[in-house]
């Protein structure tokens, strides 16, 4: 795995990954004053999802966020992204 992070894919990903992170903060701070409103509550249902699928998008064309998401097949590939790591 090679440290690509200048990458144009995996800097579109990362973006799409601030503007879902973003979104959710907005949201969780509506809800906070706004707790029984389903529409809001299922937009946040949503949010989740689409972190998790574009961060396993990410994790697999770029490099690992977390050190959960390093692959841990053949080598230790956590350290071949962004130093210090981005904390999504």
């Amino acid at each position: 795995m090679e440290n690509n992070y200048r990458n144009p894919e995996c800097m579109k990903h990362m973006q799409c990954l601030y503007e879902i992170d973003f979104f959710i903060t907005d949201l969780t701070l509506y809800l906070d004053t706004h707790p029984e409103d389903e529409k809001a509550i299922e937009m946040l249902r949503e949010a989740c999802k689409q972190k998790k699928m574009h961060t396993k998008e990410f994790e697999e064309c770029c490099y690992p966020l977390t050190p959960c998401g390093a692959k841990c097949d053949c080598e230790w590939d956590w350290l071949f992204g962004v130093w210090p790591p981005f904390s999504l």
